[in-house]
């Protein structure tokens, strides 16, 4: 069976689950699935994961994203970017690019943010854009989000272009619409690639049109997927104490320990993955075992 990660560089046009899809297709595999979704007009890079893999998928959803992002002043619409419903068209004065500056800098730092109406965030058991779609506007809560970064990159009579490195949930459509009031413009995405998703980059990603041709080259293994998180060196004869997930103490493991509230990754001398393990004050707890 194919286990593994795959780094796809997403086109416009079709969903996350489309690609998905396709590639469990051309893979002839059921078990599949991947990690931050990607609306269909932005591009970039959309984590999949393949049988296995699938269990570590919520490793990668949860570091900081980076994304290349280009709004159109003057316009509002009901999905905040151009493929809506203009709502309103806005007159204004030519705006100087220390003016935008400034304002992007406005949003760095920790923030809430209210998810976009045609999003795919549930209410009630409904996503909001089945009720976008009918015509009823559903407000839920704002949520924390952490914009680590905005930098200006170039600008064009009204269009903006910048990128912007986010924690997780961070929805860029509501960011554009937010720097549009903020400018009192209004503002809409253009055009929206994403370029980062710790620890990976789309600069490692391929089109999904290559896929066939770069198996299994671009398959990704779990062990090397996760090597981003420390390492704990396991003593040689306690792999069936993890596989069996008897209760670990620093007695497992072949070096000093810091005790920390973090992930760790169990491995033997081969760099092989056992378990994903962490500490609650009390004792490690397993996140998940490899078998």
């Amino acid at each position: 069976m194919m286990d593994g990660i795959l780094l796809i560089d997403k086109e416009r046009g079709p969903t996350s689950f489309d690609v998905v899809h396709t590639v469990g297709r051309k893979l002839n595999v059921k078990k599949i699935g991947h990690a931050g979704t990607l609306d269909p007009l932005a591009t970039g890079l959309l984590i999949v994961g393949v049988g296995k893999a699938t269990k570590i998928l919520s490793y990668f959803s949860v570091g900081c994203k980076k994304y290349d992002v280009c709004m159109i002043l003057g316009i509002s619409t009901d999905t905040y970017d151009m493929e809506g419903k203009i709502l309103h068209r806005a007159q204004f004065e030519p705006i100087r690019q220390n003016e935008i500056k400034n304002v992007l800098n406005e949003f760095i730092g920790e923030t809430k943010q209210a998810p976009p109406p045609f999003s795919a965030v549930k209410y009630k058991g409904k996503k909001l854009y089945e009720y976008a779609r009918g015509g009823e506007r559903v407000f839920t809560s704002p949520k924390k989000i952490n914009i680590y970064d905005i930098f200006f990159r170039f600008m064009e009579k009204n269009r903006v272009c910048f990128s912007v490195k986010c924690s997780k949930g961070t929805y860029i459509r509501s960011l554009v619409d937010d720097i549009g009031k903020r400018l009192k413009t209004g503002a809409v995405v253009e055009s929206l690639r994403r370029t980062e998703s710790y620890p990976f980059t789309v600069n490692e990603a391929i089109k999904l049109a290559d896929l066939g041709e770069k198996l299994p080259y671009c398959l990704i293994s779990i062990d090397k997927a996760l090597s981003f998180l420390p390492s704990l060196l396991l003593k040689k004869g306690y792999e069936e104490k993890i596989r069996c997930g008897q209760k670990i103490s620093l007695d497992f493991f072949a070096q000093d320990l810091k005790i920390e509230k973090k992930l760790w990754r169990v491995v033997d001398e081969n760099n092989h993955i056992y378990a994903i393990i962490s500490y609650n004050g009390k004792g490690f707890l397993y996140n998940r075992v490899f078998y």
